[in-house]
């Protein structure tokens, strides 16, 4: 399963979760299919075949793509930007940041099957706490289906047939379209074609796009307050979401048992926290199991967000330290500080560089050993002394460190790491050395 989450293409994988079977590269790309400019595919491709020579800010840009279109198109076009749905958008994203992390890092498919339960039991829960309904919710997860969404559609209109609610829906299509802003183009969809996948959805055989599902929502709610709008919208983008993964990645029935009780019991946790008004106890339960980036983009000053990202980066890491097991991971660890201590020379550093990079090639990717590893030849590049090479290593270093070093604005001359390194031959030694110097430019 996580061979297959972890596919390269990540924007296809993400948009297709919710309804959308193009590529998106901007927000308004969602509202009609079109061929993919030639700009936006060579750039895409370059991120996905040949990052290695994309400037940071551009690999950052491309890494951050989905995350930021998902926010602009949810709160400036389709749900409206309130405290509480900007609260529902960061959760969502949360799962999409943290999905990343924990793929690239090969954790454990029981940690991802927690962090899709907490999320989603988070974003209910709060619903209900908010007195948004979660009735069609609930009976959507034990049908695994969004058939109770069509129910109380043709209950409320007091329809029949899917024939008469293929009409209703044409209508209220037609009616998205006409507030739509002249900017964004949505095509026109006949009684018909709703008809035709009505029927379908009804028996589970598909599952409606980002579009339809609009529809369906505003059809699907008596008391039409923005909120109650907004949030059977986002209830039924959720379950659209988990049967799009259980059926595109074949999830097998112990895997969704374990999620169905896992996201039960979060909810039930939860709930009684909000009903003690212990709201803080939540945020401890989700430190536990992911990270909150939440705040990530919330500051101009990357320095602010970096500050308020750490704690809780460092209380992640308290409860899952037991997966940076550098012993396991990287074991070659002591033969390459003895190679490396063996080293009389520029050639002889130039050799173990071209080594370590041959046998990376053959190792799965992980980013705690593609850390070390990157530390490891960013020390090796300092004592070959070649400009080009140092700003090569200092580039992949700072992006496996996710652009920490750059926030800080650390040394960029190499004649001065040279120097900190000068007398010392010893790669613990080098990297401490070095490593001391990262931390002092963060006081």
């Amino acid at each position: 399963m996580l061979e297959i989450l972890k596919e390269k293409d990540f924007n296809s994988i993400f948009w297709r979760v919710f309804g959308v079977n193009q590529k998106v590269y901007e927000p308004l790309d969602v509202f009609k299919a079109k061929k993919d400019k030639r700009a936006d595919l060579k750039k895409n491709n370059r991120f996905i075949n040949y990052s290695d020579v994309l400037s940071n800010k551009a690999y950052f840009e491309n890494l951050f793509l989905e995350v930021k279109n998902f926010d602009i198109l949810f709160l400036d076009y389709l749900l409206g930007n309130t405290e509480q749905n900007r609260f529902y958008i960061d959760q969502l994203q949360n799962i999409t940041l943290n999905y990343k992390m924990f793929t690239s890092n090969n954790m454990q498919v029981i940690k991802l099957l927690n962090l899709f339960s907490f999320q989603i039991a988070l974003v209910i829960e709060n619903m209900a706490f908010q007195k948004i309904d979660t009735k069609l919710f609930d009976q959507a997860l034990q049908t695994n289906s969004i058939k109770a969404f069509l129910d109380k559609c043709k209950e409320i209109e007091k329809i029949k047939s899917f024939k008469d609610m293929a009409v209703k829906f044409s209508h209220t299509h037609a009616s998205f379209q006409e507030k739509t802003p002249d900017n964004i183009t949505i095509e026109e969809i006949h009684p018909d074609t709703f008809q035709k996948e009505l029927s379908l959805w009804n028996k589970g055989k598909t599952l409606p796009s980002l579009i339809k599902m609009v529809v369906i929502a505003n059809s699907a709610i008596e008391n039409k307050t923005k909120e109650q709008k907004a949030g059977i919208f986002l209830q039924l983008l959720i379950v659209r979401g988990l049967l799009h993964i259980q059926k595109e990645f074949n999830l097998d029935s112990d895997t969704i048992t374990e999620f169905t009780e896992q996201l039960e019991e979060f909810r039930t946790q939860i709930k009684e926290c909000y009903l003690k008004n212990q709201e803080d106890e939540i945020f401890k339960l989700q430190a536990m199991h992911l990270i909150d980036f939440s705040t990530i983009f919330e500051f101009d000053d990357p320095e602010k967000s970096y500050q308020v990202l750490k704690p809780k980066i460092d209380e992640f890491a308290k409860h899952n330290d037991e997966k940076i097991a550098i012993g396991k991971l990287m074991p070659d660890r002591e033969l390459l500080i003895n190679e490396f201590n063996q080293c009389e020379s520029k050639d002889d550093y130039m050799q173990l560089l071209e080594k370590i990079s041959s046998a990376l090639n053959n190792k799965p990717s992980h980013n705690y050993t593609n850390n070390a590893y990157s530390f490891i030849k960013f020390i090796i590049s300092i004592k070959i002394e070649d400009k080009k090479l140092f700003k090569e290593q200092l580039k992949f270093l700072d992006r496996s460190f996710g652009g920490v070093l750059s926030l800080y604005k650390i040394e960029h001359d190499l004649a001065k790491y040279i120097t900190f390194l000068e007398n010392r031959s010893d790669l613990v030694e080098c990297i401490e050395c070095i490593g001391n110097y990262f931390k002092n430019c963060q006081q």
